[in-house]
């Protein structure tokens, strides 16, 4: 199976600059469903997303970020189409997310000996236990950086992955358009 390489004009027109003012946006027509219709406009149509499926990470060595992922966050491995660039896919079932590892040249590290640096960006978990995260980090030996916001009712837990992709666990996470917990 060869892998598809999208024409230039494509990749041009996928990047265009997007405003909300932008008249080429598809209206919402009178009858029509509702369900996609932006929440800052009554008129304008999003684009019709109804879940997160994965993100891609870029890792030097394959087999050492599948073990990471797989033994220390619990995912699995699943099928993988024959694509251009060598790599693996793992899903984790309860939070039904997939992550891609590709093979290739990860950005440079988002870690320091103090944690993660930052406002770099990574990837939140969210986990009902905050205690037994740590405990079980402990009893694997697994650096982390801990976290804990007082004012928003959070606690944050830090861990890199093999190529330093840093990756939060949290304790909760605000409502949309709230900056505090619930309680």
């Amino acid at each position: 199976m060869s892998a598809v390489t999208p024409s230039v004009t494509s990749i041009v027109t996928a990047f265009a600059p997007f405003t909300p003012a932008d008249p080429l946006t598809p209206k919402v027509s009178e009858g029509e469903s509702e369900m996609f219709v932006c929440p800052w406009s009554a008129t304008l149509r999003c684009l019709p997303l109804v879940s997160f499926n994965h993100i891609t990470r870029e890792v030097k060595d394959l087999r050492a970020s599948e073990h990471f992922y797989c033994s220390l966050l619990g995912f699995r491995r699943i099928a993988r189409p024959e694509l251009s660039v060598e790599g693996v896919w793992v899903f984790h079932d309860q939070a039904s997310i997939s992550v891609h590892l590709l093979q290739g040249n990860p950005p440079p590290r988002r870690w320091s000996e103090d944690g993660p640096l930052e406002n770099r960006d990574h990837v939140n978990f969210l986990t009902p236990d905050i205690n037994l995260v740590e405990v079980i980090l402990r009893q694997r030996g697994t650096f982390y950086h801990k976290v804990v916001r007082n004012s928003i009712g959070i606690v944050q837990v830090f861990v890199a992955d093999p190529d330093g992709n840093v990756i939060e666990i949290g304790s909760c996470a605000p409502p949309p358009d709230e900056i505090v917990c619930a309680r």
